[in-house]
Parts: structure tokens; sequence; C-alpha cells
């Protein structure tokens, strides 16, 4: 039970809670701002933060009899490192989205992606917007795939507009974030 007590914090008999934080990336218009409408419930408005310029937006996730609150910040594209560090200091997930019918987003997103190579252990996702425009596609899922691959990201494809896999991109997420919790505990306990 004490193993358990050092991952979550315990909030009932049956419950326990952990708090993730999980950074958005992107271009201006990929869709991350419809993403966070998406997870939150109808009438939750991110709280936006002026001086670090993000929206912020929490969200309590129920998996099996475990609930988490993931905390969600959508970032204005900087280049600032030195603000960059801050931000993401304490980040668990970086998600970077792009427009699948967008080329120029995905080349903004790698950008995004090696200029946060600096951040310490998060987990990294690729996300691929907007799949409910078939016919405006110009970045095919193997392409986004390889890039993911020489970002060392998780790939996902969505549509935040329709609910596409949304669903299953933060189910997906969030046992990504739990496996690397376990996996650093487990470093942990060995010392």
């Amino acid at each position: 039970m004490d193993f358990y007590r050092s991952i979550f914090y315990r909030k009932s008999r049956e419950m326990f809670e952990r708090t993730f934080k999980i950074i958005f990336l992107g271009d201006r218009g990929v869709g991350k701002t419809t993403l966070l409408y998406r997870i939150s419930p109808a009438a939750v408005e991110p709280e936006y933060i002026p001086f670090l310029k993000a929206k912020i937006l929490e969200r309590d996730f129920r998996l099996s009899k475990y609930v988490f609150k993931l905390l969600f910040w959508d970032i204005e594209p900087t280049s600032n490192r030195e603000a960059l560090s801050k931000i993401f200091a304490d980040a668990d997930a970086i998600v970077t989205l792009f427009d699948v019918c967008d080329l120029k987003t995905l080349e903004v997103a790698e950008k995004q992606c090696n200029l946060i190579r600096f951040v310490r252990k998060p987990s990294r996702w690729l996300v691929g917007n907007k799949i409910d425009l078939v016919e405006r596609r110009c970045v095919w899922e193997s392409e986004a795939i390889k890039c993911a691959e020489r970002l060392n990201a998780n790939y996902m494809e969505i549509s935040a507009k329709m609910g596409n896999n949304v669903e299953k991109f933060l189910v997906s997420l969030l046992k990504n974030l739990l496996r690397a919790r376990l996996e650093e505990l487990e470093v942990t306990l060995k010392v």
C-alpha cells in the first residue's frame, strides 16, 4: 500500500489522485484552443494568464477506479528559450499539434519540438489535427509518423472539431504518463 501512496494522493477508499501538467504547442490555427474546448466540459472556460501568454484548463479524468487531474497549458508560439525552460520545467507531457491540411504547420511543429529538446523527461506527442477535412489533406499519416520517430514522440491523429479520436488520445496520453511515472519510481526505489 505504501507503494501506491507514493504514486498517488489517496482521495478515498477507492480513488487516488495525481496531477499531470500537459503543454500544447503548435502554430496558430492548428486547433489547440478547439482541442481545449473539446476536452473541457461545456461550462468551463480556459483561464488566460497574460504574462505567461498561456491558456490553462483543468480536467478531472477517470481511468478505472482512479481520478487524475490534468492541467492543459496552451502556450502561444515563442522562441524565447529562457521563458520556455521555466514553463516546461515541471511538464509531464508536451503535445505538439499540426494541421494535416497544411504542411507548413508540420514544419513549425518539428522546429518547436527541436527547440524544447533541453526539457528533461516529459512524454512527447505529435498530433495531427483536422482529419475530418479529408479532401484538403496534404500531410499523410506515414509522413507524420516518420517525423514523430525522428522527434522521439508518440503519434496520433484527431479531429478536435468533430471529436474523432480525442478521448482515445487522452486515454493513450494518460496511460503513457502513468507508465513513465511507474518507471521513474522503479528507478528511485532501486537506489
